[in-house]
C-alpha cells in the first residue's frame, strides 16, 4: 500500500469548492476493480464480485463522510494492477 499526501488548488468545474485543497491518495497492489463496477462502487449495500464478505457499507459511507465536509472522492483502477483512492478536501 502506498500513501500520498498534497496540498493543490482546486480547480474550477469540480465539485468542491475553487480554492486550496488537501489530498489523499491510497494505493494498493490489489487485483483492482472491474470497469463496469465502478459506476455503483460508492452506492449502499453494493458488494463487489470479489466474492468476500463485507456489507457494501463502507465506500458508500466513506462518500458520505467526504461529502459531509465538502469533499470528494474518486477511484482509478485497473483489474491486475491495484486501486487507487483519493480524497480531496477543502483546506479552510
Amino acid at each position: 500500500m502506498e500513501l500520498q499526501l498534497s496540498t493543490a488548488l482546486c480547480p474550477p468545474g469540480q465539485k468542491l469548492s475553487p480554492g486550496p485543497s488537501v489530498r489523499l491518495a491510497v494505493k494498493d497492489t490489489g487485483q483492482g476493480i472491474p470497469l463496469e463496477e465502478h459506476s455503483t462502487l460508492f452506492e449502499s449495500f453494493i458488494q463487489g464480485k470479489h466474492k468476500r464478505s463485507g456489507s457494501g457499507l463502507g465506500l458508500h459511507l466513506s462518500r458520505r463522510i467526504v461529502e459531509a465536509h465538502e469533499g470528494s472522492i474518486s477511484v482509478l483502477s485497473r483489474v491486475g494492477e491495484g486501486s487507487t483512492f483519493t480524497v480531496t478536501l477543502p483546506s479552510h
